[in-house]
């Protein structure tokens, strides 16, 4: 019971209730509009840059048994017969097409699962998002992509010696290879299909994701811009491979910066494929 108080009536237990300040609002918040209630706590992304190691290691093994079962398919013993450039004969076709569109198909499907099995999904995770106006901002992008590439390989082209228009400075032998077989086919929906979708999903997706996570905006630009470009060698000679870098490289570092830029991979996609387009059809035109 309260004690009594020499000077007065006895004290009470004090009940103030002392005031807490508000969570604050999400980011990008504005004044007057409802915050949405919470939904719980947000899955942990606990993808990384281990993970861009095992998807390297995840495509050269689904591309060496495809080789194997390609082998095993057209009867061949060696690889000699089917990659010395003629890819007219049946065996060759069949060969090219499995070896070609399982690459493809491990490239897009690693950042999938990696995105389902440690975070929130490729749309969330690695901006996998298109809206109405990434087909005007991608074709836009394009015709950048197709500018700065043609005056980048100009000039080292003519640095290193080359001629600019030679194809020992390109990487479009293949489809001059193909231009009168049925293996065209595979080459255009390889290089305008499958190649923007896959390519922008594994090097723009988990790749920028993964290096911008650890060491920021700016490394992942360049070392996406790094990793897209190696797997484009072709070229023996080292003058050669000096222009084809140069030219692959500017096109991974716009295409980076427009998804930074944009928040999503749409228009890099679409860009992607117009400038993978034209350069299919001035290699077919030249053959």
């Amino acid at each position: 019971m309260p004690t009594p108080s020499p000077t007065g009536p006895p004290s009470m237990p004090d009940f103030t209730v002392i005031p807490t300040s508000p969570p604050p609002p999400p980011d990008g918040w504005l004044p007057g509009q409802p915050v949405a209630p919470s939904t719980g706590p947000v899955p942990t992304q606990r993808w990384g840059m281990a993970d861009i190691l095992l998807g390297v290691a995840f495509i050269i093994g689904a591309v060496v048994v495809a080789t194997i079962v390609g082998l095993m398919i057209v009867g061949a013993d060696t690889l000699d017969a089917l990659v010395d450039g003629d890819l007219s004969s049946s065996d060759a076709i069949v060969f090219f097409g499995l070896t070609t569109v399982t690459q493809a198909l491990a490239m897009g499907a690693w950042p999938v699962l990696v995105a389902r099995w440690k975070g929130n999904g490729v749309v969330d995770d690695f901006r996998w998002r298109f809206e109405p106006i990434d087909l005007a901002s991608g074709f836009g992008t394009a015709i950048v992509v197709l500018i700065a590439a043609f005056v980048v390989s100009w000039t080292v082209s003519t640095a290193v010696g080359l001629d600019p228009w030679a194809d020992e400075s390109s990487n479009t032998q293949i489809i001059t290879d193909a231009a009168d077989s049925a293996a065209l086919w595979i080459v255009l929906i390889s290089a305008v299909v499958l190649a923007p979708i896959v390519e922008e999903l594994f090097f723009r997706g988990l790749c920028l994701r993964a290096i911008e996570k650890r060491f920021g905006t700016t490394a992942a630009v360049l070392g996406s811009t790094a990793l897209f470009t190696l797997p484009h060698f072709t070229n023996p000679s080292l003058a050669g491979t000096a222009v084809l870098f140069s030219m692959i490289g500017t096109v991974g570092l716009i295409l980076a910066l427009l998804v930074v830029k944009t928040g999503r991979l749409g228009p890099a996609v679409i860009a992607h494929a117009l400038f993978n387009g034209v350069g299919v059809i001035g290699a077919l035109a030249a053959a």
